[in-house]
């Protein structure tokens, strides 16, 4: 499975999760993440992001950015959608190991950590559609306040149904 670094990076800068808390919930070796992010010096561009020192990246627009980050939350919502019947269990153990020399004295301890991931499909999570759901009702709010339409207006929604369409060719193609 390849990586997307530059989208956890973007993750980290402009978010609030620790490089602990971002490895855990994307299931990615803390070293491995610790390492790149030092490589990359991710802690400095997060300093200056959230002090305000550094230009929003690339000097884009809020509108450009809006947008794509509307098309990056699709994608998710598209992979959420077929996930929704997916379930991970993590099961872990760890074994405990004292030696001891002949006099009784303890001489070293070994532990030993596992763990087991199980995934298994099941019924639909309901909660998650739900949020699901209010996620696209919330994006198509955002492109009726770009574009000035009215509410009652559905153009919000052909957009973003139009923008679903895009991402499955693209998938298909690439």
């Amino acid at each position: 499975m390849q990586i997307d670094w530059k989208n956890i990076q973007n993750q980290y800068v402009n978010g609030g999760e620790s490089l602990a808390q971002l490895a855990n919930r994307l299931s990615i070796p803390l070293g491995q993440l610790k390492k790149k992010s030092a490589q990359e010096k991710w802690g400095e561009k997060r300093r200056a992001t959230q002090s305000g020192d550094q230009p929003p990246a690339g000097g884009v627009s809020p509108e450009d950015s809006i947008a794509r980050m509307t098309v990056m939350l699709l994608e998710k919502l598209m992979q959420a959608a077929q996930e929704l019947d997916q379930y991970t269990t993590v099961s872990k153990t760890r074994r405990k190991e004292t030696d001891y020399n002949e006099k009784g004295k303890t001489v070293g301890e070994t532990v030993t950590e596992t763990e087991v991931r199980e995934s298994y499909r099941d019924t639909i999570d309901r909660g998650g559609l739900k949020q699901l759901t209010a996620a696209l009702k919330d994006l198509k709010d955002i492109q009726l306040s770009l574009t000035g339409e009215e509410e009652e207006g559905t153009s919000g929604v052909v957009e973003i149904a139009a923008l679903l369409e895009d991402l499955a060719k693209g998938e298909q193609h690439g």
